[in-house]
């Protein structure tokens, strides 16, 4: 499951440039890619999930 953390407030789609990079590489499915962002509201998307950084202790505690 890949994570990655980025510190910009705002969902950019470029966000997910590199987890699509990886998901390529691997074969992994990127619904399975997490990024913990530096705002406040979560999302799914195809591209995978998006938790803000106040999520980001419980969702690591599931881990």
């Amino acid at each position: 499951m890949p994570i990655e953390i980025k510190s910009g407030e705002t969902i950019i789609p470029s966000f997910f440039k590199s987890l699509e990079e990886w998901s390529k590489i691997s074969g992994s499915d990127p619904e399975f890619s997490t990024i913990i962002y530096g705002g406040d509201s979560s999302q799914s998307r195809r591209s995978g999930k998006i938790l803000g950084w106040k999520q980001a202790g419980q969702f690591i505690s599931q881990l």
